[in-house]
């Protein structure tokens, strides 16, 4: 059997109760939960002493023990399952380690904090489903879930899952269903973050190069929000078009026209890919703004050689995380009237 260590607040507890009656603990717990074999009288007692003393049931340890009493595993009850939006964890972590790798750290970290364990599921591997996966969780009696930041555009307009059963929170914005509690990175102050660390380098023409909104869903409009916001702000500054697309869907010869039109002595970019395409025009991008452009990045790799934004996203895993404990430990299960939000502020890291 699993040790799930939690604590518990000096609150009256059974023995208490146990100890006011003269009867043993396990009659207490008995007669608390109605059982047959124990009278209505002692019931009754039980209750009103309980009453007096100001006892609570700790919800975990009520629902922890519910749990063992119906055969299943204590282990399972104390996993968190995280539902990754890819065919395999290798694949989801391997594709951008600064992210999801680092939420995945963030995930596990918190997780084992609080007692409990961490382990995913895909909801695109080859014969899964949300719905293959929301039957394994039920009979497992897995009750707490993240919904992992998918690197892929969501194909999971309505997943037919019973969210009642689970503590549920999202990472990032790409989860638009079900509307529960959600923790992302702050990426409209991250963005003005960037933007004024150029003006402070003595830039006067800024660019930004927008990933194409379709890749990542609403990232690109909190950024380009940012953006203008930053522009207005900074109004004895030339405001440039920002170019939309990256290296991967957008081509070269469009960036180089777009260059040229609007020549930025300092470019805002996501992860410094652009540094590529510039350089192939003889541009450069080491830092000095006489000789060529100030690259900054926004979420920035851990060894780029550029500056920018640290996003933190290990701690977004971990208020994730949590965000679920939280409600299993109140016992609040399904999506919420209302959902809370979370947004984790990025750091600046000099190059």
């Amino acid at each position: 059997m699993a040790l799930v260590l939690i604590t518990i607040s000096n609150m009256a507890s059974q023995k208490d109760i146990a100890q006011r009656l003269g009867v043993t603990q396990a009659a207490v717990s008995m007669a608390l939960r109605n059982h047959p074999r124990v009278s209505l009288e002692m019931r009754e007692r039980v209750r009103e002493v309980a009453d007096q003393l100001g006892y609570r049931p700790h919800p975990y340890v009520k629902a922890l023990m519910t749990a063992v009493r119906e055969g299943r595993s204590p282990q399972d009850f104390g996993c968190i399952a995280i539902l990754v939006d890819e065919a395999s964890v290798e694949a989801w972590l391997g594709w951008h380690p600064e992210t999801y790798s680092s939420n995945f750290q963030g995930y596990c970290k918190e997780a084992q904090l609080h007692g409990f364990r961490a382990e995913c599921f895909c909801l695109r591997a080859l014969g899964d489903s949300p719905e293959s996966i929301d039957r394994r969780l039920q009979a497992r009696g897995v009750r707490g879930i993240i919904l992992a930041a998918p690197r892929l555009p969501n194909k999971w307009k309505d997943m037919n899952v019973d969210w009642s059963n689970y503590a549920i929170a999202a990472v990032s914005h790409t989860w638009e269903q079900p509307n529960v509690d959600r923790v992302t990175t702050h990426h409209l102050h991250n963005m003005k973050i960037a933007f004024s660390k150029l003006v402070e380098r003595g830039c006067r023409r800024i660019g930004f190069c927008q990933p194409t909104p379709s890749q990542i869903r609403q990232v690109p409009s909190l950024w380009i929000a940012g953006y203008l916001m930053s522009q207005w702000e900074h109004s004895d500054l030339c405001k440039l078009e920002p170019f939309v697309g990256t290296i991967h869907d957008s081509r070269e010869e469009s960036f180089h026209q777009w260059f040229k039109r609007w020549k930025p002595d300092g470019l805002i970019t996501a992860v410094g890919d652009e540094a590529s395409r510039l350089g192939s025009i003889g541009v450069s991008t080491e830092g000095h703004r006489r000789k060529g452009v100030q690259l900054v990045c926004l979420n920035r790799p851990k060894d780029s050689r550029f500056s920018g934004i640290d996003e933190n996203n290990e701690l977004v895993g971990r208020k994730a995380c949590a965000a679920v404990v939280n409600r299993i430990m109140h016992n609040q299960y399904g999506i919420p009237e209302h959902a809370d939000e979370v947004v984790v502020p990025g750091t600046w890291v000099d190059s």
